[in-house]
């Protein structure tokens, strides 16, 4: 006999109603604080601000113009909309509740003086050489006064000059070998002349020489870079002749710890008009000069091991204005990363209560002007969050939302194998809410600390880390250096819903890692350089 409802009492309604209620509880899982802000993550989302830094009205996003710093203004708004509100101490930022903050910091340019001079003379007989034409200083040399008396080196006089010889005093020739990193090999030559008493290194080599990342000017740019300078699009987006130049001189700097002696790129056609004690005297004016940049940085602080740090970082920067006037607009490369990881923050933000260890998001500027960003993170770092505050690991984020079908790089993810198999574990359908990303674990020679190659095309701030002895992965569509920066790299082109879905394998590895990270990782124990 069915029983209809009007024959059941009132009382008895209530109570089946209960109990088909707490059977339907029973038969499904009760959705976690952790699904609520894995679902929230949305390609509507990735989109918006996306579109944003994409847009033409950012001017490529070149580091330290107007536009760049509208770039930083949007990511702060958005995480304020987010909850995530901006705190005017570092210290705050690792706070009780999640935070952003601006780190500001300064890189030095510096300019060729006009009292920049270079001479040989034998006799009576002085052989001026002509500034630019002829030779250029390296970034790395000081600016001073120096004559002496020139010693021409072979390749087997000079390394047993390392060791035996005493060159008190002289002005040293020898040949600029071609090095993958020419920039910190000339450096560590220079310092090792300087060891032995040298006064001054006169570098040989032919024209490329002087195109060297430390050999570049404001008053020296290639027809290029003066090109995309002078443009209409050029001058409305900021970007003078200071500020490219510094972007190629910031890729040898680094590399030098401090000052040596006078160390100079010269032409072979001068150089062989030189011989051995001729009077050498030359006289290095560099100007320095200091322009700003900015990270955006976002803070949770962990409830088991807050001291303990896991980065992950996206360079919001891009490439500017090319001399045709087009606008580098930089969407896959890098939009995608920076939209992917602004979801990250919001769903973070939602689970913080959650947190073994600390997290902090980086969303980097100056990537693509040497790293300088992730650097100068890694350099600032005991100052922002203090000496007992460690990070442990990072993962780079860049170039992820091509629609082109191909599987997604774990760059160093067969050196971390532990680091690839946890972001492994999470590429499937029921947390990426999608297709999977078919994650492939490669090992670019890029991503080998003692073969770091700094051009930015290949490059990517998780090097800044591997530099620094941190744990390090990059999640990218491909290494294609010829493939970036591009005039047709629009918004358009970018699959938001594969952005969604790298941002929830993100968030789940993430979340993963502050509650279980694997004892491979250890805390590097100077983050700084």
């Amino acid at each position: 006999m069915k029983l209809g409802a009007a024959r059941i009492p009132a009382i008895g309604r209530a109570a089946l109603a209960a109990g088909l209620a707490v059977t339907a509880s029973c038969s499904r899982p009760v959705e976690t604080q952790s699904e609520r802000a894995l679902h929230a993550i949305s390609a509507e989302h990735i989109n918006s601000i996306g579109k944003a830094l994409a847009s033409d009205d950012m001017a490529g996003r070149y580091y330290a113009s107007p536009e760049a710093d509208s770039a930083a203004a949007t990511l702060l708004a958005r995480l304020r909309q987010a909850g995530i509100p901006f705190v005017q101490r570092s210290e705050n930022l690792l706070g009780s509740h999640p935070a952003s903050f601006a780190h500001h910091f300064s890189v030095t340019l510096y300019r060729l003086g006009s009292r920049t001079r270079l001479g040989g003379t034998r006799g009576a007989t002085e052989r001026a050489a002509d500034l630019g034409a002829d030779f250029v200083p390296l970034v790395f040399s000081q600016s001073t006064a120096t004559s002496g008396r020139l010693v021409r080196l072979d390749a087997n006089a000079e390394r047993a000059a390392y060791s035996v010889r005493n060159l008190n005093g002289a002005v040293v020739l020898v040949a600029a070998a071609a090095d993958r990193r020419q920039d910190t090999a000339l450096y560590a030559r220079a310092r090792r002349l300087q060891e032995r008493g040298a006064a001054a290194v006169l570098f040989e080599g032919d024209g490329r020489l002087l195109t060297t990342a430390a050999a570049i000017y404001p008053s020296h740019l290639s027809a290029e870079q003066r090109a995309a300078a002078l443009s209409p699009r050029g001058q409305s987006a900021n970007l003078s002749g200071d500020r490219v130049s510094l972007a190629s001189q910031a890729l040898s700097w680094r590399d030098a710890g401090e000052h040596t002696i006078p160390a100079l790129a010269v032409r072979s056609s001068w150089a062989d008009r030189l011989q051995d004690g001729d009077l050498v005297h030359l006289e290095v004016d560099l100007r320095a000069e200091v322009s700003l940049g900015q990270n955006v940085l976002v803070g949770f602080r962990g409830k088991t091991r807050p001291n303990d740090v896991i980065v992950l970082g996206a360079n919001y920067d891009h490439a500017g204005v090319n001399a045709a006037g087009d606008v580098l607009n930089g969407a896959n490369d890098n939009a995608s990363g920076v939209a992917a990881l602004s979801e990250v923050a919001t769903a973070l933000a939602a689970v913080r209560g959650e947190l073994g260890c600390s997290v902090i998001i980086a969303f980097f500027s100056a990537s693509r002007a040497g790293l300088q960003g992730s650097e100068m993170l890694l350099h600032d770092w005991r100052l922002l969050l203090g000496g007992d505050v460690h990070p442990v690991a990072m993962v780079g984020l860049r170039a992820i939302g091509r629609a082109d079908g191909n599987s997604l790089l774990v760059v160093g993810g067969k050196q971390r194998g532990d680091f690839a198999a946890a972001l492994e574990r999470h590429d499937r359908r029921e947390d990426l809410l999608g297709p999977v990303l078919a994650l492939q674990r490669f090992d670019d020679e890029v991503n080998d600390v003692s073969r770091i190659e700094l051009a930015p095309s290949r490059g990517s701030d998780h090097l800044s880390f591997l530099r620094a002895g941190i744990p390090a992965v990059l999640l990218t569509g491909g290494m294609d250096a010829a493939d970036l920066p591009n005039a047709d790299d629009d918004w358009r082109e970018v699959d938001a819903d594969k952005v969604a879905r790298v941002a929830r394998l993100v968030f789940r590895t993430t979340l993963d890692w502050t509650n279980d990270l694997h004892p491979t990782v250890v805390p590097a124990s100077s983050p700084a350089r």
